[in-house]
């Protein structure tokens, strides 16, 4: 039996760039550095200069479901694209 979504070509699954110190803005292309030295084999984590860089998982229901990517969004695009506020980890009573 073949499954509907056998034909569909997943992106290749890169390998960690262990030097990884910024990534481009998914919008843009701008360039968000990273202010810290550490981790570089997890380069997701830690503090970006100008923006958001974060690991997002695709859900079921996603053709993608169970993947996992690295998504970097400069602070310029954040606010131009309106991206939902949902609160501010500082204080997590107040979030949505």
């Amino acid at each position: 039996m073949k499954l509907e979504n056998e034909n569909i070509e997943h992106p290749q699954k890169p390998q960690l760039n262990i030097g990884a110190v910024s990534h481009s803005c998914i919008c843009c292309g701008k360039e968000i550095k990273k202010l810290d030295g550490l981790p570089k084999d997890r380069d997701w984590e830690g503090m970006w200069d100008g923006g958001i860089v974060e690991r997002i998982c695709a859900g079921y229901g996603s053709l993608l479901d169970g993947d996992m990517y690295v998504i970097a969004i400069c602070d310029d695009c954040v606010k131009l694209k309106q991206l939902k506020y949902v609160g501010n980890y500082m204080f997590p009573d107040n979030c949505g």
